[in-house]
């Protein structure tokens, strides 16, 4: 056995290009092989004695494998005295043979093994015959002009079915013809087809396909005038990859584009100028840009078939791009020379908060809006309440219903008696410190805005943390709640007042956090005590008396319920409830000092708005505590739990 050592040669990516096997003893150079991308390409054998090429191998790259596809035989004169030519199933598909002049002076061809067709050539190569075989028979003839072919005919039934036309030994056309009719011709360049047409059975030309490397490129259809109207263009498979339509003046109506067959892409065009595109995935749409004078004007984006996102254009820079859910818009952004100037929120389709942005990418200022898109200013705005009467409502309680957090104790310590650490995260949420409350704000079923609270009362003494039972722990005092507040960058007043300044703090666009008897405002038997602490987030006034308070709005946290995100309070319940039963004429009161303001958290991120999100992310990451109580000093006979809640049908 010969021994040999083996050299590899790679590129400047460290890719293998060349394998060198060398007889150890001789240093003679026995076997070269190629690669191309991990696959080999070419083996070279060389005599073991002298180092002369004797043999050549070329190999194709077939279904991402190498496949032999030539072999090259050499004199030790260098000389071609064989070329044997192989398919992709190993099996020889012809033999060249040339003499010692390097003439080739035979050719045999087969198929499945059977010899199918035998070329002979004179000393000077050029051909003198070409038999043709099947089942050992001759099937067509050759012509040939002064050694050169021009013409082979093929019969069935002594009718003509196909003539070959050849110049200088090339073929150059195929004619197939069906009882005697012309019925196809294809063209060639170089013995490659480039070209096939079809005609009817007038000889009229319907159909022209276009070759590349002997695969059909292109695909045109006429009329029977002669006009194109569509041309077709396919893929290495054979698949369609784009359709040309055209309109009777042949200017070009529709581009569609594909992959694997399936539609991708659709361009539309007037008067040959581009009017729409539009992208596919799996034939189903999902975006069309819509042109003006060849301009892009406006892009919209889908999701099964339901619009999510439009972006408008003028002169080419984009102005507005709107974010839509179940077809309704739920946000928009307006821009100038391509820098974001303006962002407004929707709710059910409905303008709910805009935002003016400054050049440095920040929020100068934000203006919210009322369920009938009416901007909220120190004046109010007028609106249905409750009982179906207009009034004049302040606070726009029904938007932050969406983003507040009515539903205690899914923190990360587990403390369920935390309504006043819930009411202070919703008092941030609200500043903009927070993030609002959404799917995204929730990590395995822990709120992580109220943990942020609830972590920092905590550490710092501002909450209950007594308890051995975590779920017991959390509940603070609305001094506690102002501290807290003051940390997170909030400047917040507590005091003892009447409702009637509740109300103002509301008018004046403050937020408001308020110690309540929970069995009052729940309607519950009982003995009323300060035992809970709720968000107030809207004040309504009646409409022809505007001294007279209607009720108000607050996210209440303690229920755990959809309604109790932005629940309406009557203004005699809301007052028993604040005075304990009117045990007193006044309550505890814990107002901020500013209404909106960009805030710095304790590690010094700025908060600012965040995009409109379904309160529907809030239900689905909720995660209770087990056998919950909810508020902070009821007889446990009286509690209420988050799975009573779920059972009951409370959260929707």
């Amino acid at each position: 056995m010969t021994k040999t050592r083996v050299i590899n040669i790679y590129d400047e990516e460290g890719k293998l290009i060349e394998r060198d096997f060398i007889n150890i003893s001789s240093e003679i150079t026995i076997e070269k092989d190629f690669y191309s991308n991990k696959k080999i390409t070419e083996k070279d054998y060389f005599n073991a004695t002298t180092g002369i090429l004797t043999e050549k191998d070329m190999y194709v790259i077939y279904k991402n494998k190498s496949i032999l596809s030539e072999k090259i035989y050499l004199n030790e004169e260098g000389a071609i005295t064989q070329k044997d030519y192989v398919n992709t199933s190993g099996k020889t598909t012809e033999k060249d043979f040339y003499n010692s002049d390097n003439v080739i002076i035979e050719k045999d061809f087969y198929s499945n093994s059977s010899l199918t067709e035998k070329d002979y050539f004179d000393s000077l190569g050029v051909v003198t015959d070409k038999d043709y075989y099947k089942s050992g028979k001759i099937i067509k003839t050759a012509l040939y002009e002064e050694g050169n072919l021009t013409e082979i005919n093929f019969f069935a039934k002594n009718i003509l079915t196909e003539k070959d036309l050849y110049t200088d030994d090339v073929l150059t056309k195929k004619n197939f013809y069906t009882k005697g009719v012309l019925t196809e011709s294809e063209l060639y360049t170089n013995n490659i087809l480039t070209e096939k047409n079809y005609f009817n059975s007038s000889q009229v030309l319907t159909e022209k396909d276009l070759y590349t490397d002997n695969k059909v490129t292109e695909k045109d259809y006429l009329t029977p005038e002669g006009i194109t109207f569509e041309k077709d263009y396919l893929d290495s498979k054979g698949k369609i990859a784009e359709t040309d339509l055209f309109n009777d003046s042949s200017v070009l109506s529709e581009k569609d584009f594909y992959t694997k067959g399936t539609l991708t892409q659709k361009n539309l065009y007037e008067n040959g100028v581009i009017s729409t595109v539009g992208f596919y995935t799996k034939n189903v749409v999902t975006e069309e840009d819509v042109y003006t004078g060849g301009n892009l004007a406006e892009k919209n984006f889908y999701t099964k078939k339901v619009l999510t996102e439009k972006e408008l254009y003028t002169d080419g820079e984009l102005t507005q791009r709107n974010l839509y859910t179940k077809g309704l818009i739920k946000e928009s952004e307006l821009y100038t020379n391509n820098v974001l100037a303006e962002k407004d929120y929707y709710l059910e389709g409905i303008l709910t908060e805009k935002d003016t942005i400054a050049p440095d990418g920040s929020i100068s200022a934000k203006n919210y809006y009322d369920g009938d898109g009416d901007l909220i200013t120190g004046t109010g705005v007028i609106t249905k309440g409750a009982d179906g009467d207009y009034v004049v409502l302040y606070g726009q309680p029904n938007y932050w219903g969406n983003y507040l957090d009515y539903k205690q104790g899914d923190n990360d310590l587990k403390y369920c008696y935390d309504c006043g650490l819930a009411a202070t995260e919703n008092v941030l949420i609200e500043m903009g410190v927070l993030d609002k409350r959404s799917k995204s704000t929730f990590v395995k079923g822990v709120d992580t805005e109220e943990s942020e609270v609830v972590d920092f009362a905590a550490e710092h003494g501002l909450c209950d943390t007594s308890e051995s039972n975590p779920k017991y722990n959390g509940g603070t005092t609305l001094p506690d709640m102002g501290t807290i507040l003051d940390y997170f960058g909030v400047a917040a007043d507590w005091f003892k007042g009447e409702i009637s300044q509740v109300a103002d703090a509301i008018k004046a666009s403050k937020c408001v956090i308020v110690g309540v008897a929970s069995k009052i405002l729940w309607g519950k038997s009982g003995t009323a005590i300060q035992d809970h602490a709720i968000t107030i987030t809207g004040v309504a006034y009646d409409l022809k008396d505007p001294d007279v308070i209607d009720g108000f709005y607050i996210c209440d946290s303690g229920r755990a319920s959809t309604s109790d995100s932005h629940r309406y309070v009557s203004y005699d319940l809301m007052e028993e409830a604040f005075t304990y039963g009117n045990y007193f004429d006044y309550g505890e009161i814990l107002v901020t000092e500013a209404s909106k303001a960009v805030v710095k958290s304790p590690s010094g991120e700025i908060y600012t708005a965040y995009d409109v999100n379904s309160i529907v992310g809030q239900i689905a990451s909720y995660t209770a505590c087990e056998d919950a109580q909810i508020t902070t000093s009821l007889e446990s006979t009286e509690q209420t739990n988050l799975s009573t809640l779920v059972a009951a049908g409370s959260i929707a």
